[in-house]
């Protein structure tokens, strides 16, 4: 994304890593959507901050149930 950024141009850098346009303009849109954590890793999901925010809270509650269930 940086490359095609500085470029200037997707088709160009596409051709020159062998990879299609739309690939590039898909990682260009997953990156400003989801900002640091775009691409988290296999079977990981994509939130945005507040979605982060959520899924610990989330844990922080299910922690919370498991020390009163003891």
């Amino acid at each position: 994304m940086k490359l095609s950024e500085e470029k200037g141009n997707v088709s160009k850098v596409s051709r020159e890593l062998g990879i299609g346009a739309q690939l590039i303009h898909r990682w260009k849109k997953e990156q400003r959507e989801y900002k640091d954590n775009s691409f988290p890793g296999h079977g990981k999901p994509k939130l945005t901050g507040e979605g982060r925010e959520i899924a610990r809270l989330k844990k922080e509650l299910r922690d919370a149930k498991t020390e009163t269930e003891i």
